[in-house]
């Protein structure tokens, strides 16, 4: 119908119900257009073949208000005016639905046994299933990155540790303490986590959105929230607090002489 009339949004029409009635014709205006969208029902050969009944049985449709319908249906009692047989309602949130369905159940104004309710909400469930999918997926991945970063850094400190041997042996044996010690290696740890977590903070925002925008998804939704960053910050610091108190152990348990010997 669009391109057959050569339709527009702001192009402006007269429509009538019935111009055999006496119906009156009033002016209205495109506010917008629709488009119909069917599944392939066959595409064996390569060439998709589409459900044109699907197109055709939307191909005439005008969807209107209630203001409009009001004017075009003044000759008929049972139509306009608030008096409908068949009403589609849309919900923002279709996880509401049930409890929508039960409030609307409750309106006592309306004859319930004149009246039924159906919900269709395939699209929301095929599209929630996808959604579903892809938070696993993602969830499993993190899982991933996470166990292999540990890895990866427990395996740096312990060389890092490691390689100062000769630096943790003198200062045990000029009088250091071995907590000292320890606390220092924690100290230069922190100070490199707080630049690398305050630098992923403001990257994270970055990617979130971006992931947001592609996913289809309002960006602000997957961004990551403050108290959320907090949580991972305090998990990761304990891990590293872990891992150095763990990669110096081994040195730190022998006596300075035993640590200067193996220099040699």
């Amino acid at each position: 119908m669009q391109k057959k009339n050569n339709l527009k949004i702001g192009d402006t029409l007269t429509v009538v119900n019935d111009p055999q009635n006496d119906d009156p014709f009033v002016d209205v205006e495109i506010i917008g257009i629709f488009r119909v969208v069917t599944d392939a029902v066959d595409d064996s050969d390569g060439k998709k073949i589409y459900d044109l009944a699907a197109y055709f049985e939307y191909n005439d449709y005008v969807f209107l208000s209630n203001d409009l319908s009001n004017k075009l249906y003044v000759n008929y009692d049972d139509a306009g005016n608030g008096v409908y047989d068949v009403v589609d309602f849309y919900v923002s949130n279709p996880e509401n639905l049930d409890s929508i369905i039960q409030k609307v159940k409750s309106i006592k104004d309306i004859n319930w046994k004149n009246f039924n309710i159906y919900t269709d909400d395939e699209v929301y469930q095929n599209t929630q299933e996808s959604v579903d999918n892809s938070s696993t997926l993602i969830i499993s991945l993190i899982v991933i990155a996470i166990i292999v970063s540990i890895s990866v850094i427990s395996i740096i400190v312990f060389v890092s540790i490691k390689g100062r041997r000769r630096e943790i042996g003198i200062l045990l044996s000029i009088g250091k303490s071995k907590v000292t010690i320890v606390f220092r290696f924690i100290i230069e740890m922190l100070i490199i986590a707080g630049i690398s977590f305050t630098g992923s903070y403001f990257f994270s925002k970055l990617i979130a959105g971006s992931l947001g925008n592609a996913m289809g998804k309002v960006a602000e939704s997957v961004i990551i929230q403050n108290n959320q960053f907090a949580l991972i910050t305090g998990i990761g610091i304990i891990i590293l607090l872990a891992i150095v108190i763990i990669s110096s152990i081994p040195i730190i348990s022998k006596k300075p002489r035993q640590i200067l010997s193996q220099m040699n």
